[in-house]
């Protein structure tokens, strides 16, 4: 497995989320969940997952189109390699 895949990685490189500590602790409290499974920070992810993210307002689904190649992804660049395909607030 590429260490590009973890999910704690992934999230920081796209930008999603702003580091990797962030993911990580998103994921020990269960706010990442993929097909309603909570997600450990080291779980995989592959093209065509829908990760959920719950985030304090709103929880945001977002769709895996490519995985980066480099370590670096550019700020606009980075929506090329996802989708959100679910936005609402939370209440």
């Amino acid at each position: 497995m590429n260490n590009f895949n973890r999910i704690d990685v992934l999230l920081k490189r796209l930008g999603i989320l702003k580091s990797r500590e962030q993911a990580k602790l998103a994921c020990e409290k269960g706010r990442i969940t993929r097909d309603g499974k909570r997600l450990k920070p080291s779980s995989p992810i592959y093209i065509d997952d829908i990760i959920k993210i719950e985030f304090t307002d709103r929880i945001i689904a977002y769709k895996l189109i490519n995985i980066p190649e480099s370590k670096n992804v550019k700020k606009t660049k980075s929506k090329d390699y996802y989708q959100i395909v679910e936005n609402y607030e939370h209440i």
